[in-house]
This record gives C-alpha cells, structure tokens and sequence, in this order.
C-alpha cells in the first residue's frame, strides 16, 4: 500500500489533490513495544521525491476524511 501524498504545488498547478505516491516501500516489524500493549509496532519506510521547489508536502497512510467532510456529508443527508 503506497503512502498518499498532498503538494501544495502540484495541486496549484495540475490540480492534482490526494494520489498516492512513493517508491522502495517496506513494511517491517518494529523493535519498540507499544506500552501497555504486547504487540510490537510496525514500521513502514518509504522514498519520494519531490518535484517541485519550496513546496510544502504532506504524507498519510490512509486517505484523510476530515471534520468537514463529515459536517458536510450529514449536511447533505438531512437534507433529503
């Protein structure tokens, strides 16, 4: 599963939103215990490069689905 990714830049200038993107990606046992928890954490590591100068980047594991979303989703349904 390939991370997503946000750019300021490409989503100004190809109006490219949420996509996901990345290359080298490895999932792996992590050796930290989460405390209180038995089950050891799980990496996840990842390349990317950037295609634009002075952008701001933002990466997730999971398409992000806000408040605001949610707001306007309940928005649409009441009103029906």
């Amino acid at each position: 599963m390939k991370p997503i990714i946000w750019s300021d830049k490409a989503y100004a200038e190809e109006g490219l939103g949420w996509h996901r993107e990345g290359t080298d990606i490895q999932y792996y046992r992590g050796r930290l215990k989460r405390v209180n928890y038995r089950d050891p954490c799980y990496c996840m590591s990842f390349t990317y490069e950037y295609k634009y100068d002075d952008d701001k980047v933002y990466f997730a594991y999971s398409l992000p689905y806000t408040f605001s979303m949610l707001s306007n989703y309940i928005s649409e349904i009441e009103k029906t």
